[in-house]
């Protein structure tokens, strides 16, 4: 028994290791003529974890920058992240940006419970609850047809309503500081 305990730590600790050594990938993209070409990647509505209605349309006629965090319970470098993406959500939330973040866990108690005992400021939604039709949401379920090719968590997607640009980054921030340039960059705050 002690022997398997061993082993599967051992593998935690080696598995932690590749992935806060990995980089972030970043993939930027301009927007195309038609607007509406990336606006279906990010159009949802549904209700957040602490039942409240999330309507995308509605956020971007106050706010009309958006960036969704991707994360779950079992994604060690999305939970060393939350207090980064904390400082960012008080450091940016009045410059008319709409902060969501979206548990991948496969259980919307195993999300709802950790938040219990965690402070993560995003708007809290649960994968599962987003009913939308043929854009990034349903990418992330099935890989073999993503036109994004999701491959890990956490996820970082910058979105500007107006100009119709986004940005996706694959991996965890090490820093606020990095995080704060990356959303200086981009929104051109």
């Amino acid at each position: 028994m002690k022997k398997i305990y061993t082993l599967i730590t051992l593998f935690n600790i080696m598995m932690v290791v590749v992935f806060t050594s990995l980089p972030k990938k970043s993939i930027n993209i301009e927007p195309t003529e038609e607007k509406n070409d990336i606006q279906k990647f990010i159009k949802f509505k549904t209700v957040s974890l602490d039942g409240d209605t999330i309507n995308i349309d509605e956020y971007l006629k106050n706010k009309n920058k958006v960036v969704i965090n991707l994360w779950a319970t079992w994604c060690k470098p999305c939970l060393e992240e939350i207090s980064i993406l904390n400082t960012a959500y008080k450091t940016f939330n009045d410059k008319e940006i709409t902060f969501i973040a979206i548990s991948c866990d496969d259980s919307k108690v195993t999300a709802q419970r950790f938040l219990e005992q965690h402070s993560f400021l995003f708007k809290q939604v649960f994968i599962k609850d987003i009913n939308t039709t043929q854009n990034i949401w349903d990418d992330l379920v099935n890989q073999d047809n993503s036109t994004i090719k999701v491959k890990s968590l956490p996820l970082h997607l910058f979105y500007d309503d107006k100009t119709g640009k986004y940005k996706i980054m694959e991996g965890a921030y090490m820093s606020f500081e990095e995080y704060e340039r990356d959303m200086k960059s981009f929104f051109n705050l």
